[in-house]
């Protein structure tokens, strides 16, 4: 599991991808450089944009705090779907029939990308076209009225060959009868594409350089931990939640957990494809031929990000049950991992350039943000549309992602408005309630807690020598109250979704800093060290 003691820290995970065995190849920043675009983040968005512009003879400079790959992208389940999450018939019904027909489009479009790049510079990432189906999870009416709703949906979209299929209700294919089959679907080994996708971007000119955390930027000016600067008029935010407090672009989304496993299965055990269904789990799954035999990849059992302690559930074992129900099979579990999806209020991608841009001196920024767990498909986009913007061409998906347009007030919209709100709210106030003034020296090894010293909030680990870490509770970020996830070990942010492992470390933005150490002193009737 993700953040306990003695295992892989959770700044990297130990997915089918071996994200824990990516190494540095690049050097850290330390000298001062100027450049036409600086761009922060070397995950797919990062390197997709980077690429483009190097390619263009732009000079481009890219930031990585820890190494490529080692964000999301490598905690992704990574398949890249012409099916939209969200359902192209609620995207329809939100929008309109020309922007469903447009999402459609661009999902295509990311397809080609990939694969003409992962050609034109020999990326072995074991490209491969797969037929994807959509299946309900229950044969209630609501379940294929919704089923049927799709299907007429991506007819409209323009995806034709979309049909539905029986699948016999095979094990293999997850015990599934009725389906929508959508063709030309792409399971990929994001990492060696990302990696490959890294090494061209040197080979066209540009810098990347890792382990260099960028801390603070003002204007054309991005600073480094360390103390280095990259000046350039144009700033590219790729870092899946941008690591700024503007609130035109973090308040259009919300954060979840999500968790992943990898089972042993042998090849007769599965029919090719990817499969995702239709339920609140947003279960999706997968083949990956390994070096150590067939994985089948599961993912799902999505949660909103910094929810309570006693909210959690054992989300890695309901998410076995499910395989096991369907895909009989599943083997042992050979891999266990958890990442993070940002949701957009509207189910549309945030690309492009920043809402606030007419405030920002001497530069021009741009956001890549609002995955809605398509990580390869919204990072590809965000290669494709922010590349051309800043190139001054037009992009045909610049309006249909720009960060600066107006949701229409549907349901969705102010059902998931009213949830940030509340989330927000709640995450500010809870540092003016007081805690249960619990007793840390009750605290068992490898436990964590947000406990009352004081007038503060403190948050404590205690390490499996049962010695314990203390850190001031608040995100440094926009001063939310984070809480302790007993599922991965870690500190969360319910409010933007920064998150921090059990030494207070920042793992993902879009807090810059680390959680504040503090002494314990005295809790309740007892001293501590």
């Amino acid at each position: 599991m993700n953040g306990a003691e003695g295992k892989i820290p959770p700044g990297v995970a130990h997915t089918v991808w071996k994200q824990d065995e990516q190494a540095s190849r690049f050097p850290s920043l330390e000298e001062n450089l100027s450049a036409d675009v600086v761009v922060v983040g070397a995950g797919i968005a990062g390197l997709s944009i980077a690429y483009r512009l190097s390619k263009e003879g732009k000079k481009v400079v890219v930031l990585e705090a820890r190494t490529r790959g080692s964000g999301q992208i490598g905690r992704s389940t990574a398949h890249m779907m012409t099916w939209n999450k969200n359902s192209y018939h609620k995207v329809e019904k939100q929008f309109s029939t020309d922007t469903m027909c447009k999402v459609a489009e661009s999902y295509l479009a990311a397809i080609d990308f990939v694969e003409n790049t992962a050609l034109t510079e020999g990326i072995d990432c074991g490209f491969k076209k797969v037929e994807g189906y959509l299946f309900p999870e229950s044969t209630s009416k609501s379940d294929m009225d919704s089923i049927d709703k799709e299907l007429a949906a991506a007819v409209r979209a323009g995806l034709t060959d979309v049909r539905k299929v029986d699948l016999g209700g095979l094990s293999g294919a997850g015990g599934v009868h009725e389906a929508l089959m959508f063709p030309g679907c792409v399971n990929i080994q994001p990492l060696s594409y990302v990696n490959g996708l890294a090494d061209a971007v040197v080979k066209h000119g540009g810098h990347v350089f890792e382990n260099s955390l960028v801390t603070d930027f003002s204007g054309k000016k991005v600073t480094t931990e360390a103390g280095f600067t990259v000046e350039a008029p144009n700033v590219v935010l790729a870092t899946h939640m941008p690591i700024y407090r503007n609130f035109t672009v973090i308040s259009r989304q919300n954060p979840y957990r999500f968790y992943a496993l990898g089972f042993s299965i042998p090849k007769a055990g599965f029919k090719d494809g990817q499969y995702w269904d239709i339920s609140e789990g947003h279960h999706n799954v997968r083949l990956e031929e390994h070096s150590g035999g067939n994985i089948l990849v599961v993912g799902g059992e999505e949660h909103r990000t910094g929810i309570k302690p006693d909210q959690y559930e054992d989300n890695w074992k309901k998410l076995e049950e499910w395989t096991r129900s369907r895909w009989t099979q599943a083997g042992e579990v050979r891999f266990k991992w958890s990442g993070q999806v940002m949701e957009p209020d509207d189910m549309l991608h945030l690309l492009g350039s920043d809402p606030l841009n007419d405030a920002q001196i001497g530069a021009r920024y741009y956001t890549a943000t609002g995955d809605s767990g398509q990580a390869l498909t919204s990072g590809t986009l965000a290669g494709m549309i922010i590349a051309d913007e800043i190139l001054g061409r037009e992009n045909p998906f610049s309006k249909i992602y720009n960060p600066s347009r107006l949701p229409p007030l549907s349901a969705n919209t102010i059902k998931e408005l009213a949830a940030y709100g509340k989330t927000v709210v709640q995450g500010l106030a809870e540092n003016l309630n007081p805690l249960y003034l619990q007793d840390i020296e009750d605290m068992k090894p490898c436990s964590g807690a947000v406990v009352q010293k004081g007038l503060e909030k403190v948050a404590v680990y205690v390490d499996e020598q049962g010695g314990k870490h203390a850190y001031r509770a608040t995100c440094p970020h926009l001063g939310c109250l984070v809480q302790w996830n007993p599922n991965e070990g870690t500190f969360d942010c319910p409010c933007h979704g920064s998150h921090f492992d059990n030494r207070g470390r920042v793992i993902n933005g879009p807090a810059r800093v680390n959680l504040e150490p503090v002494k314990l002193g005295t809790f309740g009737a007892k001293s501590v060290a």
